[in-house]
């Protein structure tokens, strides 16, 4: 009967271990994956916002690089002051949609630009523009903002 009594004892503490121990593990911890997609303090999912504020006044279709002219707007007047904005320099690669190391011409009939040859091929012709120039001389701040959101560049087959 002492042995019964002890080994009734033993088996109601293993027992109670094990059911605290089970109930423990089920309900006392949360595993990674409850915290993967949304943080714990957050109380509901909600999507992701991303926005972009772009300039939409008149100022950005002015030159982006000079506007060549004294304006009543003296604060724009050579808001640049760097040579590389008030003067054309040749040694200087200026941002654009034209290729800085080509030659273009110009189509009369369809109002756009062409290159015709690479500047390391051979030397300017007299109805040839240098594209280096085209980029400082036409590019407006608009342009900019274009080619740095989406490449600039419009192409029907979806390549740029």
């Amino acid at each position: 009967m002492k042995h019964r009594k002890f080994f009734m004892r033993k088996l109601l503490e293993i027992i109670t271990i094990f059911s605290f121990t089970a109930i423990g593990t089920q309900a006392g911890f949360a595993g990674v994956s409850d915290y993967c997609a949304i943080p714990p303090f957050i109380g509901r999912s909600l999507a992701p916002n991303v926005v972009l504020i772009v300039d939409n006044s008149g100022s950005m279709f002015r030159f982006a690089y000079f506007d060549g002219w004294n304006t009543p707007e003296a604060a724009d007047d050579n808001w640049c002051n760097s040579s590389y904005c008030t003067d054309f320099d040749p040694n200087y690669n200026y941002y654009g949609y034209f290729e800085p190391d080509y030659w273009y011409k110009y189509d009369d009939s369809q109002g756009w630009f062409y290159p015709t040859a690479a500047k390391s091929d051979r030397s300017k012709a007299s109805d040839e523009w240098d594209g280096n120039f085209l980029n400082w001389l036409l590019m407006r701040r608009v342009d900019i903002i274009r080619k740095v959101l989406t490449g600039g560049k419009y192409s029907q087959s979806g390549s740029n």
